[in-house]
């Protein structure tokens, strides 16, 4: 069988994506829980034992634009210390608050990786894991939201990956609008009332030129 392994860092459109596969009949695996224990996560950093959790496993990461994605973080933090100001969050190492969920490899905290990173190195950290995961392995596709979001490119990914790994399930018109993952709205993505111009100068001097400018050209590889 296929299994399409959805990955991706928090905020970056992983539900989105699991629920238009899903709406498609693509048979998708996000991660597992039994008790306490994580198995797989889908924010993590990728394992090379994902490949074994089917006869072929396409591993999926998405990707979204750095500004909707610092923004999206500072008010849902899945596992971090919250802070108060957004130039709070931009700037000071981030804290694991998660207590409870352990990783299956580790035994560890879920997201030990994140302490004592900011949340550029964070972002930085993770992609270049992705980029030596793709490297390791077969079938791994990079696919960036902003891309997926128009409906006509959304179908042209999901015509790709059915012709490539499922001809069977290649429809006509696909299931592309969907209401928002998390409040059920009708809206793309959520806004913040944060000017983001204001904080201009932390974020230019923190990102990866490299790493924003392939993620700004992805669409999907």
């Amino acid at each position: 069988m296929v299994l399409f392994k959805i990955n991706g860092e928090r905020n970056s459109g992983t539900n989105f994506l699991t629920k238009i596969l899903e709406m498609n009949n693509f048979p998708t695996y996000i991660h597992r829980r039994k008790k306490n224990t994580i198995y797989h996560w889908k924010h993590g950093v990728p394992s090379d034992d994902y490949k074994k959790l089917d006869e072929t496993v396409v591993d999926l990461f998405i990707f979204r634009n750095l500004e909707d994605w610092l923004v999206s973080c500072l008010h849902n933090v899945y596992h971090l210390h919250k802070y108060d100001s957004f130039k709070k969050f931009l700037t000071l190492p981030q804290i694991s608050d998660d207590k409870t969920l352990i990783d299956y490899r580790t035994n560890r905290c879920l997201n030990e990786d994140d302490n004592g990173k900011t949340i550029f190195q964070i972002r930085e950290y993770k992609f270049n894991k992705i980029m030596e995961y793709k490297k390791r392995n077969k079938d791994v596709i990079l696919v960036n939201l902003s891309f997926i979001q128009d409906s006509n490119n959304l179908s042209q990914f999901l015509d790709f990956l059915s012709d490539k790994y499922i001809p069977k399930l290649k429809v006509d018109n696909y299931i592309t609008n969907i209401k928002h993952t998390k409040n059920n709205s009708n809206i793309t993505n959520r806004t913040y009332n944060i000017n983001i111009s204001e904080y201009r100068d932390i974020i230019d001097s923190n990102l990866n030129d490299e790493i924003e400018n392939f993620i700004n050209n992805l669409t999907f590889i």
